[in-house]
C-alpha cells in the first residue's frame, strides 16, 4: 500500500489544480485510479480475507487527508476525528459507487464527494497538546467489525 500512497502523491503533483479543497485532492486521482482496476477493487470489498488491505487502503487514506489539511486552523473538530471523517467517507462513497453505481463516470463521482459537507478547514480544532486519555492514531482503523 505505500506503493499506491506514492503513486497518488504524484498523481496528485502532476494534476491540474482540482476544484475543492486542498484537503481532498487526493480523491480525483484515487477515483481515477479505483476506476481503472473496478475488478480487483470490487473483489477486495467483498472478501473477507481481504481485509488486511482493506485497512491499509484505509490508512493511506488517512496519511493523504493528514498530509493535506492545514497544521493548524481554528474550529472544534479534533484533526484526527476530521482525518477519519473523510476517509471513510471515501471508502464508502468509492464503495457504493463500485457495487451499486457503476454507470457514474469519475468526473460524477468526484463532484457527488466534493458535494458533502466535511468538517475542515476552518472546523478543525487547533492542534493541541496529548490529552491524559490515550486516543488511537488518526490513521488505525480496525473497520467496521471491530
Amino acid at each position: 500500500m505505500a506503493a499506491l500512497g506514492q503513486f497518488l502523491r504524484a498523481q496528485m503533483e502532476r494534476s491540474p489544480q482540482v476544484p475543492g479543497p486542498a484537503a481532498l485532492a487526493f480523491a480525483l486521482p484515487l477515483l481515477e485510479h479505483v476506476d481503472e482496476v473496478r475488478p480487483m477493487f470490487a473483489a477486495l470489498l467483498g472478501q473477507k480475507g481481504a481485509r488486511a488491505v482493506q485497512e491499509q487502503f484505509h490508512e493511506t487514506l488517512c496519511q493523504l487527508v493528514e498530509e493535506s489539511l492545514p497544521t493548524s486552523s481554528a474550529g472544534a473538530v479534533p484533526r484526527g476525528a476530521a482525518v477519519q471523517f473523510v476517509a471513510a467517507s471515501f471508502m464508502a462513497l468509492a464503495r457504493w459507487w463500485v457495487v451499486d453505481a457503476p454507470g457514474l463516470s469519475v468526473g460524477e463521482m468526484h463532484q457527488l464527494f466534493l458535494g458533502f459537507r466535511f468538517p475542515f478547514p476552518h472546523a478543525l480544532a487547533p492542534e493541541r497538546d496529548p490529552e491524559p486519555v490515550p486516543s488511537p492514531n488518526s490513521c488505525s482503523w480496525s473497520g467496521p467489525e471491530g
